[in-house]
């Protein structure tokens, strides 16, 4: 019997990094799947950060290096309607290895498009648009894709957020774009802030990346990756390579 995070999609989970033993960003990613059970309103008294942490490490059994996926879903009978709203979580493991991560080709996926909605936040069960702009990103030997909104603004790339470079300011979509918010996005706006680098949250268009002078994409297991091209368009990565240092990331 498919239980209700396969029918649904009722879970979210977080994707983490171990990196020389180290949890990174733990603390992130637990306060983001807080945020996000609130919003879908799973009961997780139990989980506390402490066990959060404990579970991961648990889980790694030894490894020093890792990715990490934490699934949590509700763990429930019914079918729209829950019987309770208590949840159950599982930690999947898996190898990674270090690399100096490059998106050579960045592509366009216009097929579907991404809702402007808290929702579209979470790293949730419902990433159909991601899936289906992955095939596509294959299909046409990409290395990633821009994924639109309901606007045909920029909202993210496949499982990544992205920021622009123009006059070395740093421009990304705010989370009423639709996009996810991202524990290396959350990281690289600190960061970026408390070294004075300007950051700007606001609507992007195709137009604004074309004319952008570089680009990168963020995620927590890759940290930033540059953009070498966007369709005919190419790019520096002169400022990204100094950001990188600058950040430590």
């Amino acid at each position: 019997m498919i239980d209700r995070a396969g029918l649904y999609g009722d879970l979210i989970f977080e994707t983490i990094r171990v990196r020389d033993g180290k949890i990174c960003f733990a603390d992130k990613h637990y306060n983001r799947l807080c945020r996000g059970t609130q919003m879908l309103k799973f009961d997780i008294s139990s989980l506390s950060e402490q066990v959060f942490r404990n579970e991961i490490l648990k889980a790694l059994n030894g490894k020093s290096d890792a990715r990490i996926r934490f699934v949590l879903q509700r763990d429930a009978e019914g079918f729209y309607t829950p019987s309770s709203n208590r949840t159950k979580f599982s930690v999947d493991v898996f190898q990674y290895h270090s690399i100096h991560k490059i998106c050579h080709h960045l592509g366009l996926y216009t097929a579907h498009k991404k809702s402007c909605d808290e929702l579209s936040n979470l790293k949730s069960g419902n990433a159909l648009v991601s899936v289906l702009a992955a095939i596509y990103n294959k299909e046409n030997e990409l290395d990633d894709c821009i994924l639109l909104n309901q606007n045909n603004s920029v909202a993210e790339a496949i499982s990544s957020n992205i920021f622009l470079v123009k006059n070395k300011s740093l421009i990304t979509p705010p989370l009423t774009e639709g996009c996810v918010d991202g524990v290396m996005r959350q990281v690289v706006i600190e960061i970026a802030t408390q070294k004075s680098i300007p950051v700007m949250e606001t609507p992007i268009k195709v137009e604004d990346v074309l004319d952008a002078d570089e680009i990168f994409l963020t995620n927590a297991i890759d940290g930033i990756v540059p953009v070498e091209a966007f369709q005919s368009q190419k790019y520096s990565k002169q400022f990204i390579t100094q950001l990188k240092s600058i950040l430590e990331l």
